[in-house]
């Protein structure tokens, strides 16, 4: 961390009790004057400040970055005024911001000896921070407590919401010290920011991993990879209705109620269809039972409508068409 006035005279606020903080005051009026795409939002961005706020008032950048070695917040008040902290690899771009907004505050409580004017270009930051959102992150309630020391002391804080990226001095600056940073995997050890949802994000990755490669090199479920060539390619059926997954899964496995497999195990003394004696598998079920012409009909029009193939494989991989694999499949009534 790179501080550049008492780097060792930070002090700890005191604790508080929630009920005696007031919410922080947070500006966010620049988002209604500028324009999606339009040009001229750092001149924008000063004009207001400068109508709007003391020139006397101490302004403090903020920023946070992420990048694949780890992610940082930094602050930036001059050339020789500045800071930038880690927040860990694999804490989020949100994180970060957090990070960069408490080492301003902690630097302030510290060294600013007049009103500030914090200026942020994370949205839902200053919107956690101004709703006191305690829970979603335990940052916010540092700096929430941070801003009420300086309020103890007789130092105003206004937080004020500005566009990142659109040339403004001190917030380019931010985002530079930010991103360097960031991409120093040596500072990347410690953890000292991750939430519980970033922990479980982690967990989740790490165990995804894990089973694709054990599924993908595995030499079992053949014709189930021809449809669901990797865990990931799984995910989006956990996210359907019970009956809908069972009903997908059987299909795309085939361990289903059509005869070819029912013989296949001992259930049926025939492999094949009754109406079109041919053998009775999920190709044949889905693609050319004479007995379902008339259900199959919304699935080619599906397949027209988004203009893919009417095949097998794209039925049972393209989420788009899973709803009517699964509506052809109750319409008929058979038992899969």
């Amino acid at each position: 961390m790179k501080l550049t006035l008492c780097q060792d005279h930070i002090p700890t606020p005191t604790p508080i009790c929630a009920w005696n903080v007031k919410k922080a005051f947070v500006d966010m009026n620049i988002t209604k004057l500028l324009v999606k795409g339009q040009p001229g939002a750092a001149t924008i961005v000063y004009e207001y400040i400068k109508g709007t706020y003391d020139e006397g008032l101490l302004k403090i950048f903020t920023d946070g970055a992420k990048s694949q070695a780890g992610a940082a917040g930094a602050f930036y008040i001059s050339k020789s005024i500045y800071g930038a902290k880690s927040s860990g690899k694999n804490s989020s771009s949100f994180t970060a911001e957090l990070v960069g907004i408490q080492l301003a505050i902690d630097w302030a409580n510290g060294n600013a000896h007049q009103d500030i004017l914090l200026l942020v270009d994370c949205l839902s930051a200053l919107q956690a921070i101004q709703e006191m959102e305690l829970k979603s992150h335990h940052l916010i309630g540092k700096i929430v407590q941070g801003i009420h020391a300086l309020k103890g002391r007789g130092i105003g804080v206004v937080l004020v919401w500005i566009p990142g990226h659109s040339g403004i001095h001190g917030n380019e600056k931010a985002d530079l010290l930010a991103k360097t940073e960031a991409d120093s995997p040596a500072l990347q050890d410690d953890e000292p920011s991750l939430t519980s949802k970033e922990i479980i994000k982690i967990i989740r990755t790490h165990v995804y991993e894990e089973w694709n490669s054990r599924f993908t090199g595995s030499e079992t479920a053949e014709h189930f990879k021809k449809f669901v060539p990797d865990v990931y390619s799984a995910v989006s059926l956990f996210e359907m209705p019970k009956k809908s997954q069972s009903i997908l899964f059987r299909l795309q496995t085939g361990h289903c109620g059509l005869r070819a497999h029912l013989n296949r195990i001992g259930l049926s003394d025939s492999p094949n269809c009754e109406w079109c004696n041919e053998l009775e598998d999920v190709s044949h079920y889905v693609m050319h039972c004479r007995k379902y012409r008339r259900q199959r009909k919304a699935l080619i029009n599906k397949c027209s409508h988004l203009k893919v193939p009417m095949k097998l494989e794209v039925l049972l991989t393209d989420v788009r068409l899973f709803k009517d694999v699964i509506d052809f499949t109750l319409s008929t009534n058979a038992v899969i």
